[in-house]
């Protein structure tokens, strides 16, 4: 029986190789397979596709791997893309596990900041107005703001406050599966703890949650060695 599957999902605005790529290639050579699909948020694509179509790419992976002869398979991934993956283990339920490293993209705190509220509310009358051509709109990395080119109804959906991509909600309505959550100390959003979302899921007594000597986009790296040792204990091989 193979070692189980690996999906990881990147972060926004990221490029290939990603910053999950020391993660994954490390993942390679224990025996993992893994796959690192390419995912609306990258710098190449911009929210070109909606964020549920997002999560049909992420559970389309972890069937993959399931057809390849993986009897399970671990859901992960890295800022919007660990966002992504506590989303697509809600509405699909197609994974045995959960990464969640570096989480980011928070349209509930975007909202309660006031960052987004004029963009939300511009994306909204374009929508109810029928346009479907891109709009500036606000987006933000590690509380920093930027503005993109977004088809509105596309914003709606990634930036809502009550949308799909909200992670506090998605933890509520998980499963019970391992869940290993870390995060570095030096991470913008560290300040918000296990708290704001980690500690929403349903308990598994595999679940563990990680402070890491590391910023934002180092985290997936830092995090080899703890995610490996975390498989191993969790996915143990059969004897």
């Amino acid at each position: 029986m193979k070692r189980p599957g690996i999906v990881l999902a990147h972060g926004k605005w990221d490029k290939p190789p990603y910053a999950i790529g020391a993660l994954a290639d490390a993942l390679r050579a224990a025996g993992h397979p893994v796959l690192t699909p390419e995912l609306p948020w990258s710098l190449a694509r911009l929210y070109d596709a909606s964020f549920h179509d997002a999560l049909q790419i992420l559970d389309a992976a972890t069937q993959a791997l399931r057809r390849q002869g993986c009897g399970q398979v671990v859901l992960g991934g890295h800022s919007m893309g660990a966002n992504a993956a506590l989303a697509c283990a809600r509405r699909h339920a197609s994974a045995d596990g959960l990464l969640v490293l570096g989480p980011g993209h928070f349209p509930d705190w975007l909202h309660q900041q006031g960052i987004s509220t004029d963009s939300l509310a511009r994306a909204a009358h374009a929508v109810a107005s029928g346009e479907q051509e891109r709009l500036t709109l606000t987006d933000v990395f590690q509380g920093r703001p930027r503005p993109v080119r977004i088809p509105p109804a596309h914003y709606l959906e990634y930036f809502a406050p009550d949308g799909p991509a909200v992670m506090p909600d998605n933890c509520r309505h998980l499963e019970p599966l391992p869940l290993l959550w870390a995060v570095g100390r030096a991470d913008a959003h560290f300040d918000l703890g296990r708290g704001y979302a980690y500690a929403l899921a349903p308990a598994h007594p595999a679940s563990a949650y990680h402070e890491l000597e590391a910023d934002h986009i180092g985290t997936p790296q830092a995090a080899t060695a703890l995610v490996l040792a975390w498989l191993q204990r969790t996915f143990p091989e059969p004897t």
